[in-house]
C-alpha cells in the first residue's frame, strides 16, 4: 500500500518541494505514454517504462509531441520525469498535490497549468472534480492525471472536428483542445444540474410530493464547486490570451476568445441556477411551514373542542355523594346532549370565522 496524505497540512515539517502525493483517495498505478500525430492526424503511441525513465525522456523526438502520465502512485518516477525536463521541484509538489486550485504559472522555458475536470460519479446528484496538470515546454506537452481515463480517446475524437482542421496540430493545439473539452464538460454538467433544479421546482410548486432538502444542498454545493473551478479557468484563459504571442502563438486569438465566451456563459448559468436553487429552497421551506401550520391548526381546533367537553366530564365526574342533578332519571342524556351541542356550536363558530 502506497502511503499518501489526505490533506496538504499533513506535510507539515517537510521541506518545500517534497514529491509526496496528496489526495482524497489512494493513488493508482503510474503509466506513461508518449503520443505523436502523423500527417493524417492519427496518433502514434509509445509506452514508456518507469525504469531508466530519464534516458527515455532524453531520447524523445525533438519535433515534440504529447507526454501523457496517468496515475500518481510512483512519485519517484514522476519526480525523475520532471527532473529530466528541468521542471522545478515546487512544480512537482503542486502536481502531486491533487487538492490544488486552478492556476497558471509562467516560467522562463515552460508554462504550468493546473485545473480540474468535472466527472459525474455513480450518484447522479454528485459531481467530482479531478485535477489535471499541464506543462507546455516548447514543442512538448506533458499532462498529469490522478486516475486513468479516456482522455486520449476524447482528444482523438476532437481531432475529427472540422474546426481543428484550421489549426496546426502541435502541443499548443492539443492544450487548447483539452481546455475546450474541460470547458464543454462543465457546460454539459451545469445544464444537467439546471434541468434537475427546474424539475424540482415544478414538483414543489405543483405540490405533488416532498423532496429531501439534502438534494437541494447537494445541488448548491456542486454549483459552488463548479463556479470556483470556472473562475480559475477564466483566469487561465485570460492569461493565455495576454501571453499568446510567446506561449501559444500558433493558436489564433479568436479561439481563445471563444473559450472565454463559453466560460462567461457557464458563469451566468451557474449564477442563475444558484439563485434558482435559493428560491426553490425558500419555496420548499415555505411549503413545509404551511403544512406544519395546517397540522397545528387542526390540532388546535381539535383541542379547542375537547377542552369544554373535558371540563363537563370532569365536573360531573366528581365523587360527591350529594351532587346536584344526579338524581334525575335522564341526567345522562341531558349532559351528553349538552356536550354534543357544545361541540357542534364550536365547529359552526370556527367555520364562520374561516378557521377551518
Amino acid at each position: 500500500m502506497v502511503k499518501f496524505f489526505n490533506r496538504a497540512s499533513a506535510k507539515k515539517g517537510l521541506p518545500a518541494g517534497s514529491p509526496i502525493y496528496v489526495g482524497d483517495s489512494a493513488p493508482v498505478k503510474t503509466e506513461i505514454t508518449f503520443i505523436q500525430y502523423n500527417a493524417d492526424r492519427r496518433p502514434i503511441s509509445t509506452s514508456l517504462q518507469p525504469k531508466n525513465i530519464q534516458e527515455q525522456i532524453k531520447q524523445l523526438p525533438t519535433a515534440g509531441g504529447w507526454l501523457h502520465i496517468t496515475g500518481l502512485q510512483n512519485a519517484e518516477v514522476i519526480h525523475e520525469v520532471c527532473e529530466a525536463l528541468e521542471v522545478h521541484s515546487l512544480v512537482i509538489e503542486d502536481i502531486l498535490n491533487t487538492e490544488q486550485i486552478s492556476k497558471i504559472e509562467f516560467f522562463p522555458d515552460y508554462t504550468l497549468i493546473i485545473t480540474r475536470e468535472p466527472i459525474m460519479t455513480a450518484r447522479i446528484d454528485q459531481v467530482k472534480l479531478e485535477q489535471i496538470s499541464f506543462i507546455l515546454k516548447g514543442n512538448l506537452l506533458i499532462t498529469f492525471q490522478k486516475n486513468h481515463s479516456n482522455l486520449l480517446e476524447q482528444i482523438n475524437n476532437y481531432l475529427g472536428h472540422f474546426i481543428t482542421k484550421a489549426l496546426p496540430l502541435d502541443s499548443a493545439h492539443i492544450l487548447y483542445l483539452m481546455l475546450d473539452m474541460i470547458i464543454d464538460e462543465h457546460l454539459a454538467i451545469v445544464e444537467q444540474k439546471g434541468e434537475e433544479l427546474e424539475a424540482i421546482e415544478e414538483v414543489i410548486i405543483a405540490g405533488r410530493e416532498d423532496i429531501q432538502s439534502k438534494t437541494l444542498y447537494l445541488l448548491k454545493r456542486d454549483m459552488l464547486h463548479l463556479r470556483k473551478n470556472i473562475m480559475g479557468l477564466h483566469n487561465i484563459v485570460d492569461s493565455l490570451t495576454h501571453e499568446r504571442a510567446t506561449i501559444i502563438p500558433k493558436v489564433p486569438v479568436i479561439y481563445l476568445h471563444d473559450l472565454r465566451d463559453h466560460l462567461l456563459r457557464i458563469l451566468d448559468s451557474i449564477d442563475v441556477h444558484r439563485e434558482l436553487s435559493k428560491n426553490i429552497l425558500e419555496i420548499y421551506m415555505s411549503s413545509v411551514n404551511t403544512k406544519i401550520n395546517e397540522t397545528m391548526k387542526f390540532l388546535a381546533v381539535f383541542a379547542a373542542i375537547f377542552i369544554p367537553l373535558s371540563f363537563v366530564t370532569s365536573f360531573y365526574g366528581m365523587n360527591f355523594p350529594n351532587f346536584p342533578f344526579l338524581q334525575y332519571e335522564h341526567a345522562y342524556v341531558y349532559v351528553v346532549s349538552m356536550m354534543v351541542g357544545i361541540a357542534v356550536g364550536l365547529l359552526v363558530y370556527f367555520r364562520r370565522k374561516k378557521w377551518i
